[in-house]
């Protein structure tokens, strides 16, 4: 959805305002059924710090909206910081890390619509590495103003 910046942006608001009113798609009516109501909020603040990775990574606007749902430190974290980076610079050497960072969400969790959610989040992060505006103008524009890419 990155190359349609204003669509993913209107879906990723539908669902941060579903999140907000705890009427989203994480509640704890959604989940497992028979799953402890201990067990059903660990398991949905995991899904939570995913959903949060597939939102930013779809549109990055919402990107500071979703950083606080991940814990400090957490590989979820440390993917957003990187995402927020790249799309700030574009600079081509953070790519791989970029890249490995999200392999390294996808190892961690364990929850199945979590993993499939990071699977489908891997092709559109390929969507933004090719389409980030930083990383077009200052390759076809060197001499590019730090103020029109933020």
């Amino acid at each position: 959805m990155y190359g349609n910046s204003l669509s993913a942006s209107a879906a990723a608001q539908r669902v941060l305002a579903t999140e907000v009113t705890r009427q989203g798609i994480l509640v704890r009516e959604k989940l497992r059924p028979g799953i402890s109501h201990a067990a059903a909020d660990d398991q949905g603040e995991s899904l939570k710090e995913s959903l949060a990775v597939a939102l930013a990574t779809a549109a990055p606007q919402v990107l500071g909206k979703v950083q606080p749902w991940c814990s400090e430190g957490s590989k979820q974290q440390v993917y957003l910081e990187r995402l927020g980076e790249y799309l700030r610079t574009g600079q081509a050497g953070q790519v791989e890390a970029l890249r490995q960072s999200l392999i390294d969400c996808l190892m961690e969790e364990e929850a199945p619509f979590a993993q499939m959610l990071l699977f489908a989040t891997r092709l559109c992060l390929e969507h933004v590495i090719v389409l980030s505006t930083a990383a077009v103008l200052t390759e076809h524009w060197p001499g590019c103003p730090s103020g029109v890419i933020d």
